[in-house]
């Protein structure tokens, strides 16, 4: 794995950078321990953390073996490197490429021994060469990589972070009869080898990132965190089969190509679009859960049937709130309590919600924070406590959350939760007004109109009805008839008024009647 980098093709896996393993330069490696275990042939590729050579044992010249190594330009911890390649080490999966063994050579580089694979990456195969894959080699890929991602999520707690093309390397291959055997390479390696002076705690490659991990990406105040889950990896996962059946990076703006795909099913599209979610819950539920089901009538039988006995059905609750809890990812944890108080996927509970919110909101999260703040102020799944409300809508406020701002001026106007300030109040009110809120844009011109908190400017309360009306508001709307009406910070006008006063009664305002 590596930092983040805005290209697919780079790649610091065991073969993707370059299949040419008989060059003639073959390339010399200094190291003593390297020369006393291994007989080089040649470079495999080579990527963001060192070279990979194609090797046979020494001991048993008939083993094969690749060996990527790692060298001490880079600004890590070998001894938390090698506790990760360590945890690697153990396991057991077809599809997550074998590690052999990890040497610390004399000058503190890293030797990683591991199988060789040869077939080279899906970088390689498919896109470097501009050929789509079909879909039963789409479905294979699919369920092989999911199946190795939940693997080492319920195993080791581990996530990849960095899952794309030129990281799924290939084992076996053949087009003709639709079959593809893959691993997943470089699995956990970027926690350790992350260079000091690049950004904390954010790895992987840009174009496959998952949108909580480009917040946090974004948010310096919120950095710290770790947005890493499975449903980050379903993610890039997701974006890695965009990329094979489209040749164009996903973004939420290009999806559509998918539906214009006519060689691939509906049922795969859909599949894919959901692994693209914005949130990490829709993701994680439908693909590992409910989905796989789908396949089945467009996949091979005897692959789906390997695939269910790796994904097991779980609740909402084990599968998810474990891991988020652990990760400590707040979009996900904010997106779990909102699936709480709507009942998506699980029963409705403002209990469960506000746990899940306050998780979120004490690490910062500007969203969490101001729901945390309704449940407060209207006693959902707590106490009712103004104060409380008070200070989560503060919180959230200060971080520029537009309906944050709206609420406390509100608690400012009528003196809940803290001493009744009409300036704090106007003070608020504009914040939000100016970020197009419509209820903060009326209130905000109603302080105008009554000289609250601020010199009592007609034209410019007109000036915020009229904002407001024209988002809908029938409060303002009324109060915009109302100045059209007696020619209050605007030209007298019956026609204006009528027109203003009837848009108000169709949404039915109390004083319909006054027309």
């Amino acid at each position: 794995m590596r930092f983040i980098t805005n290209s697919s093709s780079s790649s610091s896996n065991s073969s993707s950078s370059s299949s040419n393993s008989t060059k003639k330069d073959t390339p010399q490696i200094t190291s003593n321990e390297f020369d006393n275990k291994y007989n080089n042939i040649g470079l495999l590729g080579s990527g963001g953390y060192g070279k990979v050579y194609k090797v046979t044992l020494k001991h048993k010249p008939s083993i094969m073996r690749a060996v990527k190594v790692i060298e001490d330009r880079y600004d890590f911890t070998v001894n938390e490197a090698l506790k990760e390649v360590m945890q690697t080490m153990k396991v057991a999966h077809k599809h997550v490429v074998q590690i052999y063994d990890v040497t610390i050579t004399n000058n503190r580089s890293l030797m990683i021994e591991m199988e060789c694979l040869e077939c080279g990456s899906l970088y390689d195969h498919f896109i470097r060469k501009r050929v789509k894959p079909s879909e039963r080699i789409a479905i294979s890929i699919i369920q092989q990589i999911l199946s190795a991602l939940q693997f080492m999520q319920k195993s080791f707690k581990m996530v990849h972070r960095d899952v794309k093309p030129a990281n799924i390397l290939i084992r076996s291959i053949d087009l003709d009869k639709g079959e593809i055997d893959v691993c997943l390479a470089d699995f956990g390696f970027a926690r350790s080898f992350e260079p000091s002076s690049q950004i904390s705690n954010i790895y992987g490659t840009f174009s496959y990132l998952a949108p909580e991990v480009k917040l946090v990406l974004d948010n310096d105040e919120m950095r710290s965190k770790q947005p890493y889950s499975v449903a980050s990896d379903i993610y890039a996962l997701g974006a890695t089969m965009f990329y094979l059946m489209t040749f164009n990076q996903a973004n939420q703006a290009n999806h559509q190509l998918l539906n214009s795909l006519n060689h691939y099913s509906s049922k795969l599209v859909a599949i894919i679009l959901k692994m693209l979610s914005e949130d990490p819950i829709d993701r994680h539920l439908e693909i590992t859960t409910i989905n796989m089901s789908q396949i089945s009538t467009f996949g091979h039988d005897n692959q789906v049937k390997e695939l269910k006995n790796q994904v097991t059905e779980t609740t909402l609750e084990s599968t998810i709130i474990q891991h988020t809890a652990n990760q400590e990812n707040i979009v996900t944890q904010y997106n779990l309590g909102m699936k709480y108080i709507k009942g998506e996927g699980c029963e409705k509970s403002f209990e469960k919600a506000f746990e899940w919110f306050e998780k979120s909101a004490n690490q910062g999260y500007n969203e969490a924070q101001y729901r945390l703040g309704l449940m407060y102020c209207f006693g959902q799944g707590c106490n009712e406590s103004f104060e409380k409300a008070f200070e989560w809508y503060e919180k959230s406020a200060n971080q520029g959350h537009n309906e944050a701002q709206f609420r406390l001026g509100l608690m400012y106007y009528l003196g809940n939760g803290c001493k009744q300030s009409f300036e704090k109040a106007f003070e608020w009110y504009e914040k939000s007004a100016n970020q197009g809120i419509a209820i903060a844009q009326h209130m905000f011109g109603e302080m105008y109109l009554q000289g609250e908190g601020c010199k009592q400017l007609f034209e410019k309360a007109f000036e915020w009805f009229e904002k407001s009306a024209n988002q809908g508001y029938n409060e303002a709307q009324f109060n915009l008839g109302s100045m059209y009406l007696i020619g209050e910070g605007c030209d007298k006008s019956f026609e204006k008024a009528f027109e203003w006063f009837e848009k108000s009664a169709n949404q039915g305002h109390k004083m319909h009647n006054f027309i």
